[in-house]
């Protein structure tokens, strides 16, 4: 209960110091949504006409699945909100703002910031609802109750994840989806569920969903099939539960890409999306001018861990070197020793479910290499929707570097979390000193 408190006005103080549309792509997720509640349509972005296409008139991320969009449109017509808040172009490009701000959107802020800031509050139960889960996924995989809270508290510190479930994002919600999902999964593979086809449903619902609030996760649902078919091929009393989910996602998220790959002849839309801002953009130039898009040879490891941990906002604020340093030794190591864990002679019978954890975040990273083309700067972001396991194991992973059965390591434990608390008012502070 103090993680989750405390989570909520970390959150709510990162939403509330961050100025109007300085969360990454703000105004791009609400004027996607603002479409929708007003044309009651989904866009075609092959049409060039502003009635179809939102982003003819504002850059927005109309290419996304439309599920979260929907839900902001319908929470912004309780606003009364309509139209886009106004905004100006910090001209200079000084400082950490992409936009000029003035007194209307300092605290207790007036007008059009104020129905932001009320707009933002929609994120936060996904961010609680994600931590939640990160902690029922620890105890489901065997983790202590100590170890448990462990995984939920460096799940709700890491800095990007506060801050981002504070925000104008469609990551909150698909995060939380993709947990659930997770968790389902988990409890199915490792044979600790009591009805494993109702299972098999509430899986293909979160999964489902999921698959249509970001493009990015998608292939999450076939980690977690080709999983259930392995699982399956040994145990055939798990085929109604594999085909439960199989259905229900396609059911659910199936159409959307069928859309895409009819209109578009792209199974994302991300590159139809392109064209819209780029007109005349092809596969064969779009790959020629964009030599990131295979950069596993000049990729930005660095870049892309500080991004996970900590990058904020439009204008990419970062934290102090030394914090970066510090929390990439931390988690790596306690990921290493996770890993060594799940290859240790007593796990035989669960280390095949851990692998399927392990497998998460890796599926998520390829796929963000080999898609760098929709966006060439690393986004560790990208990871979130594998946040529960990332956080799980590496809970289990530094309790076996120090165990908090010993009085100094717990200690030591304790100030690791101390410095992920740091790392936050450190960022909170840079936005609050700035405008």
């Amino acid at each position: 209960m103090i993680i989750i408190l405390f989570f909520f006005v970390l959150t709510l103080t990162y939403s509330l110091v961050v100025p109007t549309y300085e969360s990454p792509d703000e105004g791009a997720h609400l004027a996607y949504a603002l479409f929708l509640q007003q044309h009651a349509a989904l866009p075609n972005l092959n049409d060039m006409s502003p009635a179809a296409n939102p982003c003819i008139s504002y850059p927005c991320e109309a290419w996304e699945p439309p599920l979260y969009y929907a839900i902001l449109g319908g929470v912004a017509s309780l606003y009364g909100i309509r139209e886009m808040v106004p905004f100006t172009p910090n001209p200079n490009g000084q400082g950490i703002f992409l936009y000029l701000h003035g007194r209307s959107d300092v605290f207790p802020f007036l007008d059009g910031p104020l129905q932001i800031h009320f707009l933002r509050l929609t994120s936060i139960p996904f961010g609680i609802g994600t931590i939640v889960i990160t902690y029922e996924l620890a105890v489901l995989i065997g983790a202590s109750r100590k170890t448990a809270l462990l995984a939920a508290a460096l799940n709700s510190l890491i800095p990007q994840f506060a801050f981002i479930s504070g925000m104008i994002n469609n990551d909150p919600v698909s995060i939380f989806l993709c947990s659930l999902g997770i968790y389902f999964a988990t409890r199915i593979l490792i044979g600790r569920s009591s009805n494993v086809t109702l299972d098999g449903v509430y899986l293909g619902l979160a999964i489902g969903l999921a698959t249509i609030t970001k493009v990015i996760v998608a292939p999450l649902a076939a980690i977690i099939l080709f999983s259930l078919l392995l699982k399956t091929i040994r145990d055939h009393s798990l085929l109604r539960t594999t085909a439960a989910f199989t259905m229900l996602t396609a059911a659910i998220g199936g159409w959307w890409y069928a859309r895409n790959l009819l209109l578009y002849k792209d199974i994302s839309g991300g590159f139809a999306a392109t064209n819209s801002l780029t007109p005349n953009l092809t596969y064969a130039n779009f790959f020629g001018t964009m030599p990131r898009t295979y950069y596993f040879l000049n990729y930005d490891i660095p870049t892309f861990t500080n991004t996970f941990f900590g990058i904020l906002g439009a204008r990419f604020v970062p934290l102090n070197p030394t914090f970066y340093l510090i929390l990439e030794t931390i988690f790596g190591a306690a990921l290493l020793s996770a890993v060594g864990y799940v290859f240790e002679s007593s796990q035989k019978r669960t280390r095949w479910v851990f692998i399927f954890l392990l497998a998460i975040p890796l599926g998520l990273l390829v796929l963000h290499i080999a898609t760098s083309y929709f966006s060439p700067q690393p986004q560790g972001r990208q990871l979130f929707p594998g946040i529960g396991p990332i956080c799980a194991l590496a809970a289990i992973g530094l309790n076996r570097i120090l165990p908090l059965k010993n009085k100094a390591t717990a200690g030591i434990q304790a100030i690791i979390l101390l410095l992920m608390i740091a790392a936050n008012a450190y960022l909170i502070f840079t936005y609050a000193t700035a405008i």
